[in-house]
This record gives C-alpha cells, structure tokens and sequence, in this order.
C-alpha cells in the first residue's frame, strides 16, 4: 500500500460528512426560502449552487486522492515508491485522476526544475 495523498483543511474534523450534509441541506432549505420570495435571483441561485459544487468536491476528493487501487505497474511508471521521483509521479497520478473525474483544471510543480536550490 502507498501512502494516500492528502489536502490539509480538505473535511471538517468536527463534523462527520453525514452532519456536514444535513447543515448543508438546512441551509439550502433556507436559501431556497429565500430564492421562492425574491423570484428568481442569480445572486441566490449561485450561491445555493456554489454550496452544492462545494460539498461534492469535498466528498469526492479522498477517494480521487486515494491510490491503493493501482496497481503496481502503473505506480512504477509512475515512479511512485522512487524517493527521486515520487514528489512528481504522485502529481502526475493525481492529474490524471482528476482529469478522469472530470476537473477541468489541473496544475502540477516540480520545484527541481533549476539549480535554485542548489545555488
């Protein structure tokens, strides 16, 4: 098994993702109170949808991040467990996760791309 990927502040470590879904749900009840009496509002519209976005960003990204399910031909080529080469292939895995999932962004680094750091 390697070592999973992490975002740091990603879940809330007070909050079970199961209670973080109802107070999002109470919320979004309220804002959509809120949008029946304004009559149509894009303010609270992109707001009820960022909420949502949010949320399932933050439930689906651990288990985009969690790479025990490749195999190790694919980790090798990656050149995972290769301390030279681990920092970049786990970036490199990662975006290509991602890209499966869908995220239209993706941005990797390799900070050993000059001799700064030697210098």
């Amino acid at each position: 098994n390697i070592k999973a990927a992490s975002l740091r502040n990603l879940g809330n470590q007070n909050m079970s993702g199961k209670l973080q879904r109802r107070q999002l749900d109470f919320v979004q009840s309220l804002n959509r109170d809120l949008l029946d009496r304004k009559k149509q509002s894009s303010q609270i519209e992109g707001v009820i949808e960022s909420y949502e976005l949010a949320f399932r960003m933050q439930s689906a990204v651990p288990e985009l991040m969690d790479a025990n399910d490749e195999n190790e031909s694919t980790l090798k080529q990656y050149g995972i467990n290769n301390r030279a080469t681990e920092n970049f292939g786990r970036q490199c895995l990662m975006a290509r996760r991602f890209a499966e999932a869908g995220v239209r962004f993706i941005e990797i680094t390799h900070g050993n791309w000059d001799q700064h750091r030697n210098l």
